[in-house]
């Protein structure tokens, strides 16, 4: 969500969602507006949907889910969730900008913090997680009139979670004890 003002209560709010290859995708995402906030985005001629409705942007703005491309990053309340959520989380980010092709996904995008929240989620949930790859060149952006130079990350795991890997668990109790090698 894109804010246009610094006073809160004249704040105007536009929210953008890309528009997806895949026609279910589009309708998920228009279903989950129409569900949480009352209304379906319009598509522009530019290859994104659009709405301005400052409830909206207020919600996104709240929940620290903005930013454009180069600038936005995962909030730090996502990271303190439970599992399910935080997988929720992931799996639809991956919806949104992800690549999954024979079990393995893919994430490449032109924010390199952004990418490495994504890391740092996937291996807390036990993920085997790649390290970050970087490559530049020239690239044509979706809904982008033509080619730009421009910096891309990388980072890929397999859906089969490894055993013994990486992972976060909630600490239930901390008592004194003998050393132990860990």
């Amino acid at each position: 969500s894109d804010v246009c003002s610094s006073d809160l209560e004249t704040i105007s709010f536009v929210t953008c969602v890309a528009k997806k290859a895949y026609k279910e995708k589009n309708e998920k995402v228009q279903s989950l507006f129409e569900e949480l906030f009352g209304r379906r985005m319009k598509l522009t001629k530019f290859g994104y949907y659009r709405i301005e409705v400052a409830r909206i942007g207020r919600w996104f703005l709240e929940h620290g889910l903005t930013g454009k491309a180069k600038t936005k990053r995962i909030p730090c309340w996502v990271f303190s969730q439970k599992n399910s959520i935080r997988e929720s989380f992931l799996e639809g980010f991956v919806d949104a900008d992800g690549c999954i092709r024979k079990n393995r996904v893919s994430i490449n995008l032109c924010n390199r913090e952004l990418v490495n929240d994504i890391r740092k989620l996937a291996r807390g949930l036990g993920f085997c997680v790649t390290n970050i790859h970087h490559q530049s060149g020239i690239y044509q952006p979706p809904n982008s009139p033509k080619p730009i130079f421009a910096h891309s990350y990388n980072v890929q795991w397999s859906l089969n979670r490894e055993k013994d890997e990486f992972y976060v668990r909630h600490i239930r109790s901390i008592k004194k004890m003998d050393k132990e090698i860990v």
